[in-house]
């Protein structure tokens, strides 16, 4: 009988130990629509041939997803850009392209990013926020690629790269998981802890290791916190998809700050702050001997709500 006692003293306690404690993953809902604004500063210093040069680069977006079908642990969902916009300013000279502004027809910049929009590509998604595939991708550029045919070649291919840089498939799950990757795999209290690392393989591989808290809740968020760090890295196949001619040797922090509405775990606000040093080169096959390190700064705060 005492061992009955026991037995049942052991599972209240267990029962006790549990309760009150919080599953932190996506609850969403098919058929829904979720929506994600997000704007990023970036301050960048570059020092060249011993002179300090200041640049502010700005990039914002807004998007749509749909969930349209959920198996197992894993949301369909289809993605589309409602705007997008840049800029970059330094020293009095400013330029500024958005997808809202094509009156210009020789501002083939904002012409391109008008193209991207309102097309839809597929993902495939975690509960815990992880892209696991992103299909039709591949459409948006495309179309855009028709709205400059008429432009001379090199010129064409320049703003083709470009807009892959700043906009490609890589740069999409980077800056999307940055917000959603962050669901610890177990059922946690407030004051946890827990660790996540995130492998970022496009034009400045880096791999960020982030620990996460869960700060505690109100009537109707979630607030999670970060402090992590990152550097750059070479993938150990050699292979990414850096399109430029540098290669980069980067540190830094990263801090972060998110909210989630309590019943569905979207996002409601985050703010994360980056802040790197390093340097860029001429990759060895550019045909420089010799090339010049070019020491760079970057602050970097991405906002997000939705």
């Amino acid at each position: 009988m005492s061992k009955i006692y026991i037995l049942i003293a052991s599972l209240f306690l267990l029962t006790q130990l549990s309760f009150g404690k919080t599953d932190l993953r996506f609850n969403l809902k098919i058929g829904e629509s979720y929506h994600q604004n997000m704007v990023a500063k970036s301050v960048i210093n570059q020092v060249l041939s011993g002179k300090n040069m200041d640049m502010l680069m700005t990039m914002g977006g807004s998007t749509t997803y749909k969930v349209i079908a959920k198996e197992d642990s894993i949301y369909s969902m289809d993605v589309v850009y409602d705007s997008l916009s840049m800029s970059v300013a330094t020293e009095g000279f400013e330029v500024v392209y958005s997808s809202e502004n094509v009156l210009d027809t020789n501002d083939y910049v904002s012409i391109l990013l008008a193209a991207l929009k309102d097309i839809t590509f597929k993902i495939k998604m975690s509960e815990k926020g992880r892209i696991l595939e992103i299909k039709e991708f591949d459409n948006l550029f495309e179309k855009a690629l028709v709205a400059i045919q008429k432009l001379e070649p090199k010129l064409r291919k320049q703003l083709e790269d470009n807009l892959k840089n700043s906009f490609g498939k890589e740069n999409f799950k980077s800056s999307f998981e940055t917000i959603t990757a962050i669901f610890p795999d177990n059922l946690v209290n407030e004051g946890n802890e827990w660790q996540s690392i995130s492998l970022l393989n496009n034009n400045m591989p880096v791999k960020i290791t982030t620990k996460y808290k869960f700060e505690g809740q109100t009537d109707d968020l979630y607030t999670i916190t970060g402090v992590g760090s990152l550097v750059s890295y070479q993938p150990k196949d050699g292979i990414y998809n850096n399109t430029t001619p540098y290669t980069y040797d980067i540190k830094g922090d990263v801090v972060s700050e998110i909210k989630l509405d309590k019943s569905t775990c979207w996002i409601k606000e985050a703010v994360i702050k980056q802040e790197m040093k390093g340097y860029t080169m001429l990759k060895s096959d550019m045909g420089t001997s010799n090339p010049q390190k070019i020491e760079m700064e970057f602050k970097v705060k991405t906002t997000y709500n939705d």
